[in-house]
């Protein structure tokens, strides 16, 4: 008996036991039914925002191919105006490449024209030099003859003086010889 009492007990116990785990289980499952309600609106609330956000990018990306579009056509438009501008740069890049040779070449035979007229200026400096030489040795000469001519300047003044002196003198003596012949052309008269 004891053995069914204890046994109506540990029914009644369990019938307690299962039910509060049944009401807990149940709470439970409310709680997680209000939870994933809950999350449901969460996400179909961020999955609104993402729609729209998609939306918004999709209108984005709808207006830049758009864009994309007339660039498009504007370029392919412009690739023969670029390509003929090309063209022509790349002509008047062969030209100038051209006078650049030119001017190279130019410049080349000006600078042998240059050591050219060096090396007359360095032989023309070489005969100045010589010729200083030569003239100042003639300065010296010339000097020397200068003096040289000064000093007979002097002695044919001095000689002139002499000269005159000696004419003085010797028309003197003409004079008296004259004298002295005519006294004796006179005696000779006389003796006759």
């Amino acid at each position: 008996m004891l053995s069914c009492k204890k046994r109506g007990r540990d029914e009644t116990k369990m019938k307690v036991v299962g039910v509060n785990v049944a009401i807990t289980l149940g709470i439970i499952c409310v709680v997680l039914a209000a939870c994933l309600v809950g999350a449901v609106a969460n996400y179909t609330r961020i999955i609104g925002e993402k729609d729209e956000i998609i939306a918004s990018k999709d209108s984005e990306i709808e207006v830049l191919k758009g864009q994309r579009d007339v660039l498009q056509r504007w370029l392919d438009g412009n690739i023969s105006a670029y390509t003929s501008q090309i063209s022509s740069l790349n002509s008047q890049m062969s030209s100038l490449q051209s006078q650049i040779s030119l001017l190279n070449a130019t410049i080349s035979s000006l600078n042998s024209q240059i050591a050219l007229k060096d090396a007359q200026i360095s032989a023309l400096s070489s005969q100045r030099e010589r010729l200083q030489t030569w003239l100042e040795g003639n300065m010296t000469l010339l000097n020397s003859l200068k003096l040289e001519r000064e000093r007979l300047s002097v002695w044919l003044e001095g000689n002139r003086t002499l000269l005159a002196q000696a004419q003085a003198w010797l028309q003197g003596n003409i004079t008296y010889y004259e004298s002295q012949i005519s006294k004796l052309n006179s005696q000779i008269k006389s003796l006759y």
